[in-house]
């Protein structure tokens, strides 16, 4: 059992500090950035992203706490968008810190972020994953998010997937 805890600003800073050259690795991998570029880039992206930073509207961060000791095990970033009449969530950010992968975790915390976006009137819930990341995407297919998008890298090959799910299978 997990529980969701808002992070605190110095969690949040904490949190970009490890953010930002994460994403910036990932970036890199897909071979079509320098390692500069990459964390230019991520530094780009997070600060359009979250330009208030905890304050920013309709964005929503938490700590990923075990229900039995409230030990954070990883976090949980994500954004409710509008389109027209709809609304859907889309994950930023999902991490099981290492030492607590492979014991539930992960389906948890995306079966609470799929309440969550519920509650919040989604319709649907995306995330972005990058191909490499084999559990990642395992888990979202076990989980039911369809791919909706392929991104290809230089070589041609398929280096990050838009998934979505519909909340109204649920």
């Amino acid at each position: 059992m997990i529980k969701l805890s808002p992070m605190s600003a110095g969690e949040y800073t904490n949190y970009v500090k490890r953010l930002i050259p994460n994403f910036a690795e990932e970036l890199g991998r897909t071979g079509e950035l320098s390692k500069n570029e990459a964390l230019i880039k991520s530094n780009q992206i997070v600060g359009e992203l979250l330009p208030r930073g905890l304050q920013t509207e309709n964005h929503f961060l938490f700590n990923v706490k075990s229900g039995a000791n409230d030990q954070i095990v990883g976090i949980l970033y994500f954004a409710l968008q509008e389109s027209g009449s709809d609304r859907s969530v889309f994950i930023y950010d999902i991490e099981i810190y290492d030492q607590f992968k492979g014991k539930g975790f992960g389906t948890e915390v995306m079966r609470s972020a799929e309440d969550l976006a519920h509650d919040l009137g989604a319709v649907e819930i995306w995330l972005h994953v990058f191909a490499n990341n084999t559990a990642a995407n395992r888990l979202y297919t076990k989980l039911g998010y369809k791919v909706k998008k392929e991104f290809l890298g230089q070589n041609g090959e398929v280096t990050s997937r838009r998934m979505a799910k519909s909340l109204f299978t649920r």
